[in-house]
């Protein structure tokens, strides 16, 4: 008997991408600020318009303690820029916005940076964790607050930061880390505000 005729699998002209050959072939810098310009243009499509709090204060460092224990803790004034540790402890947050007349009954979404994971409360109850980006994970920095703005122009909101990332000890990127005693304290409030979110876009 003679052999079957093995079937003949013709060469295939794909490409596939290796290390020394990335997906986006020679360009991938340059592919990938094209990305990052794209997506700049859609967020300010969805986000028109922005409004930064009319006060921050901070109550901290404690240990991880309750909602209700939070309450009676002494605040004072916070802003954008300040740092927080050491690592492990714990700041509680009150943040006030007033809103215009022309935000009334549109969503509103928070932003919020603290490089840190975090937890957003709203009339006590917890909301929405935000947590920090790492690599091959984005972060989570939106949180939608009303699905239809309140007519009487003041929102306040809590938030509970955790002076660690979504692994522990993290340095978030363009940040230098401190140090505090032996440890160091790369927390510290980036971003804060809210964003009137355009459903067209």
């Amino acid at each position: 008997m003679k052999p079957k005729a093995q079937p003949t699998i013709a060469p295939t002209t794909k490409r596939i991408a290796t290390p020394s050959q990335p997906a986006f072939g020679r360009y991938t810098a340059y592919t990938l600020e094209r990305i990052g310009l794209f997506a700049e243009r859609l967020n300010a499509l969805v986000y028109p318009d922005r409004l930064e709090p009319s006060q921050i204060r901070v109550a901290g460092p404690t240990d991880r303690i309750a909602y209700q224990d939070a309450q009676s803790l002494p605040y004072r004034d916070a802003a954008l820029g300040d740092a927080f540790g050491p690592l492990w402890s714990t700041y509680w947050f009150k943040v006030a916005f007033d809103l215009p007349d022309r935000w009334a009954g549109r969503r509103l979404d928070l932003r919020w940076n603290s490089n840190s994971e975090a937890l957003l409360f709203i009339d006590g109850r917890a909301i929405q964790g935000l947590n920090p980006a790492k690599p091959f994970h984005t972060g989570r920095f939106d949180a939608m607050i009303f699905q239809s703005a309140p007519p009487d122009g003041r929102v306040e909101l809590e938030i509970e930061m955790a002076c660690n990332g979504l692994f522990g000890l993290d340095t978030p990127p363009g940040k230098e880390a401190s140090v505090v005693g032996h440890q160091r304290a790369p927390h510290w409030l980036q971003e804060c505000e809210l964003r009137l979110f355009d459903p067209k876009a």
